[in-house]
């Protein structure tokens, strides 16, 4: 599949866990696998975010990954400078009000909407 133009595979994968970037000849893979590589990714991603961002709680953590995995991690971190800051600042969002306008001002504000009532409630959407 390619949204956007950008090749995925499995639950949106773009790079295989080795780095190689998805191409849109490669074989399918398995539920199986493709969970693998979302667990790496996801794992990845949450590294990341704890090394710029030290102080996250688990639910606020777990709501940037979503962030991340969705717009890519310098989507979210560098080409959201405001974003960025302001968790820096006080990731604390019911201290910082400044975080909700910012975590909105991405594209599927749907999507932003829930991922961001895990970040300031725990508020995790049931499937």
């Amino acid at each position: 599949r390619k949204p956007r133009g950008i090749a995925t595979i499995g639950y949106g994968t773009v790079y295989y866990p080795d780095g190689t970037k998805v191409t849109p000849s490669d074989k399918d893979i398995s539920i199986e696998t493709a969970t693998t590589y979302l667990k790496v990714t996801l794992d990845t991603i949450a590294k990341k975010l704890l090394d710029k961002y030290p102080n996250l709680n688990q639910q606020q953590l777990d709501a940037l990954a979503s962030l991340c995995y969705n717009v890519g991690f310098a989507g979210c971190t560098s080409k959201a400078p405001n974003l960025s800051a302001e968790i820096k600042k006080d990731p604390n969002s019911k201290t910082n009000p400044k975080i909700k306008p910012n975590f909105l001002d991405f594209a599927n504000r749907d999507r932003r909407a829930n991922e961001f009532g895990i970040y300031h409630d725990g508020n995790y959407p049931t499937a």
